[in-house]
């Protein structure tokens, strides 16, 4: 997050990129690249089969605090629906039950 604005304001959108994600665009756009070159597969060449593998290039590669949090989300989104399920289930008991 950007703190004083007047500071950023004209910062060039190269040096903000590197700043904010360094090469890791880069790199999943040159292993799209490879992958494309060397692959038969029709379904990397098309424009969702691209994005696809560069969302998962870019999941798989997370910084190293980037991934944490990830996982802590994940975690507490999984415990959200596990708390959902336990609702409904305790829902259908009682509407079973009258």
């Amino acid at each position: 997050m950007i703190e004083d604005k007047d500071d950023h304001e004209k910062m060039p959108v190269r040096k903000f990129f590197n700043n904010t994600f360094g090469t890791l665009i880069n790199d999943a756009v040159f292993a799209l690249n490879k992958k494309q070159t060397k692959s038969k597969q029709a379904s990397i060449k098309t424009m969702q089969g691209s994005i696809k593998f560069v969302a998962q290039f870019l999941g798989e590669h997370l910084p190293e605090n980037e991934a944490e949090e990830a996982a802590a989300l994940a975690e507490k989104e999984q415990e959200n629906t596990e708390k959902a399920a336990e609702g409904e289930a305790t829902a259908a008991a009682v509407v079973e039950g009258n």
